[in-house]
């Protein structure tokens, strides 16, 4: 694994912030409080307000249990720097057809 970067770092740090309770919970009650930290709104680094699914949530526990912080940094993209969205033969035939033009 690669260091993460200050981006991937702040969002490990976001889902930690939102495990935090469960964390530190004895294990009493934490499908309660799980579903009770589910419920709720959150503030992600780029400030939009968004909710995290029970099934999320018991995910970051999981992998905060493995490898704490750095384990809920998010995973690189294999495909990255590659296009997506058109291959590349498509992307090669529209510029040939737009010289034409």
């Amino acid at each position: 694994m690669t260091q993460p970067d200050e981006r991937r770092l702040e969002i490990a740090a976001f889902r930690r912030h939102v495990i935090a309770d469960a964390v530190e919970c004895d294990g009493e009650g934490l499908t309660a409080l799980v579903s009770a930290l589910a419920a709720r709104e959150w503030v992600d680094p780029t400030g939009r307000t968004v909710t995290v699914t029970q099934r999320t949530l018991w995910r970051w526990l999981a992998a905060y249990k493995r490898g704490r912080l750095l384990a809920l940094c998010p995973a690189e993209r294999k495909d990255r720097g590659a296009l997506r969205a058109f291959s590349e033969e498509l992307l090669e035939g529209a510029c040939v057809l737009r010289r034409e033009k």
